[in-house]
């Protein structure tokens, strides 16, 4: 948060550079939160309370349809194995982790279509084939035709988280941002885990599997209405604003440039006398009305004052009118974009006039850029060749090896001895999970704003990515915890390091909830992290971490049976446990010594910012 009135700073620094802040304070004592919303009604920022809530709720149920689908195949492998017989799902035990394989390919092919198309086409669009996909699996003929689905399932998967967290990110305010990132992930998954624990109770899956994906469908009917009704267009591109008698440039890094322009200004730049407004007038003159980079900025500079008073501007030598007419030099394929948008304005007013609302059309975002979109796949692989980047993506994908790992081995080491649990008892081990994922949003909330907050008052009012690093602590113990106490409860009798007192299903609900706890703070913290460490390609930077941790996770999940057959299941986990500590180990101190390469990509498809935190 800000310290000191931005009247004294300005009085200081005319044009001032406020890295990362949080808040301003205007001269009458006012706080504005940022980013500052524009007076556009389709600014997500001035959207009502309600529609926010209802936004974030569809995204919830929506989520929480696609992650119960992908945790489910596990659950169904009895009936399964009634069906088509035991000696045909060898190949579907390494199949269950295709859903998370084609969740990491989804996040990767969505994301580019996020910017190419907007976040409300392509959010339906994989609602849509995620519908399809739970009818086709309900009504597999084949075993074959049931693994194809569900990997179309995955697929469809991958843009809710991707589409979903650049919405939050859209029309929430900084500071707002840490809870609702966080209610996602945790109430989401939740609620996924509570459906799964009693869907053995309330269904008799292990005779009708294809019930389970035929009530799934009919809920996803549910969630695809819910997202076509309340899930509005949330990219847009905001303008340079006024505020406090200033012009504020809010970039793709969210950083904040502060023109003081003049003392005392015409209401317009047509005489190009008057001040800094008559600077703005000449750069649109040079630019030329004609050209289809043009757009009239005389509305932000209007001021009550008509005096001549000698502007900052003059006394400082032009430097602020150049610093100005670079900015808009630099943006001119923004600027065409916000023409474009000034343009189509018939266009809405004839479908305002035909009775149709402007969100419920299945219309290309406004502001949506094919230059863009292509130019996020090279971003994706910049993003991957940052050390840090890598190293984030390591380490989650080796935290999602433990979960993965977790998940498909708990129902069958419970359905041995010394367990021998029925499938309802098994489904009901998912309550820990549910648990896990709630307890994770009061505590990594708790711990990351904490710690981000006293760091930030600490620096002025000043927040750094460096501040969020000590969330990924929690994460790192929590995983190794979790897969050493499993690897130990899940030792058959007489195995190699079976214990007898461990083997009581309350410690492998404990190592559920732990590993729950792990995946979605980790989860949590490495969006908020990659995000604040590279906010102009926040959009490339997800997609670079989620899309590679996810595939590499799942990649070598392909060989679990032959790593279990050859280490057992102890010295498996504690091998997970031991790199899982190690990639956070090593990565944090990295992080740290890594400052210098933060918010930096070579080349010159960094200069597209289109998946920015605030796109430019």
């Amino acid at each position: 948060m800000a310290t000191r009135p931005l009247a004294d700073m300005a009085a200081r620094r005319p044009s001032a550079d406020l890295a990362s802040s949080v808040y301003l304070i205007a001269s009458d004592g006012r706080t504005r939160s940022l980013p500052i919303p524009s007076d556009s009604p389709n600014d997500p920022l001035n959207w009502s309370r309600c529609t926010r809530i209802m936004l974030l709720v569809s995204l919830a149920v929506l989520a929480g349809v696609g992650v119960t689908q992908l945790n489910a195949p596990p659950i169904m492998r009895h009936a399964l194995a009634l069906e088509f017989g035991e000696d045909r799902l060898a190949g579907f035990d390494m199949a269950t982790t295709t859903p998370d394989v084609m969740f990491g390919v989804g996040v990767i092919v969505w994301t580019p279509l996020c910017i190419g198309l907007g976040r409300r086409p392509v959010l339906l669009l994989s609602a849509s084939i995620l519908l399809f996909a739970l009818a086709a699996a309900g009504l597999a003929p084949s075993l074959e035709v049931l693994i194809a689905a569900i990997g179309f399932q995955g697929l469809a998967c991958g843009g809710v988280p991707t589409a979903g967290i650049l919405m939050v990110i859209d029309i929430t305010y900084i500071h707002q941002r840490p809870l609702c990132i966080a209610v996602l992930w945790s109430v989401g998954r939740g609620i996924t885990f509570i459906i799964l624990a009693l869907m053995p109770t309330a269904l008799p899956i292990e005779t009708r599997w294809r019930s389970f994906y035929l009530i799934g469908t009919a809920v996803c009917c549910v969630a695809l209405v819910l997202v076509f009704f309340f899930c509005p267009e949330t990219y847009f591109l905001r303008p340079p604003v006024v505020f406090d008698g200033r012009v504020l440039v809010q970039s793709g890094s969210e950083k904040v440039r502060i023109y003081d322009l003049s003392e005392g200004q015409s209401e317009s730049g047509k005489s190009g006398q008057s001040g800094q407004s008559g600077s703005v007038g000449q750069t649109a003159e040079q630019t030329g009305r004609d050209s289809p980079y043009y757009i009239d900025h005389s509305e932000l500079f209007k001021d009550q004052n008509r005096g001549r008073p000698k502007t900052i501007d003059e006394r400082r030598g032009g430097k602020d009118r150049k610093d100005l007419e670079a900015y808009l030099d630099q943006h001119k394929h923004q600027i065409e974009t916000l023409n474009r948008d000034v343009k189509r304005k018939d266009v809405e007013a004839y479908m305002k006039s035909k009775g149709t609302p402007r969100h419920l059309t299945l219309r290309r975002a406004a502001c949506a850029d094919w230059r863009g979109a292509w130019m996020c796949l090279p971003q994706m692989l910049l993003c991957i060749a940052n050390p840090l980047i890598f190293w984030v993506a390591l380490h989650k994908g080796v935290l999602v090896l433990g979960t993965v790992v977790i998940r498909s081995q708990v129902p069958r080491a419970l359905h041995r001895p010394p367990y021998s649990m029925s499938s309802p008892d098994v489904g009901l081990m998912d309550l820990s999970a549910a648990l896990g994922c709630f307890a994770a949003l009061p505590i990594t909330y708790a711990i990351t704003a904490s710690t981000v907050g006293t760091l930030t008052r600490r620096n002025a009012g000043v927040r750094k990515a460096t501040y969020y690093l000590p969330g990924f602590i929690l994460p790192v113990l929590c995983g190794a915890l979790a897969n050493v106490l499993f690897g130990l409860t899940a030792v058959p009798p007489g195995g190699d390091g079976y214990v007898d007192w461990v083997h009581h299903w309350a410690f492998v609900a404990v190592a559920w909830v732990l590993a729950q706890v792990a995946f979605t703070g980790e989860a949590v913290v490495s969006t908020l992290w990659v995000t604040e460490a590279f906010p102009q390609w926040a959009a490339g930077a997800l997609a670079a971490v989620n899309g590679l941790s996810f595939t590499f996770s799942c990649l070598l999940g392909f060989s679990a049976p032959q790593w279990l057959a050859s280490q057992g299941h102890l010295r498996m986990n504690v091998e997970i446990a031991a790199a899982i500590l190690v990639a956070g180990g090593m990565g944090i101190p990295l992080a740290f010594w890594g400052k210098g390469l933060r918010q930096y990509l070579p080349g010159r498809c960094a200069v597209f910012e289109g998946g920015a935190l605030r796109p430019q």
